[in-house]
């Protein structure tokens, strides 16, 4: 029961210290600019509208391999637990 309530108590210290974190980020237009600043930089003058630029998507750097196996672990991890708690509940 102890070990419970220390783990609890650290894991609300480091939400506490995470929230901390967060708000002390200023999301102003001081931070990100004025806002349309750059779009009309980029779109120009309303006789460009007929050059079409061609690409692909920049890649974001999000893995579905990765995030599939996380959520594998994590499956597994929890069906772990679910044994766990029931060899030790029948012991």
């Amino acid at each position: 029961m102890r070990i419970r309530a220390v783990g609890f108590a650290a894991l609300v210290l480091a939400f506490l210290a995470f929230a901390a974190v967060a708000l002390a980020k200023e999301p102003t237009s001081r931070v990100y600019g004025a806002p349309g600043q750059d779009v009309d930089q980029q779109v120009g003058s309303a006789g460009d509208a007929g050059d079409v630029v061609t690409g692909t998507l920049p890649f974001t750097g999000l893995d579905l391999a990765l995030l599939a196996a996380g959520a594998t672990f994590l499956l597994l991890l929890g069906w772990g637990f679910r044994r766990l708690g029931r060899a030790r509940a029948q012991a």
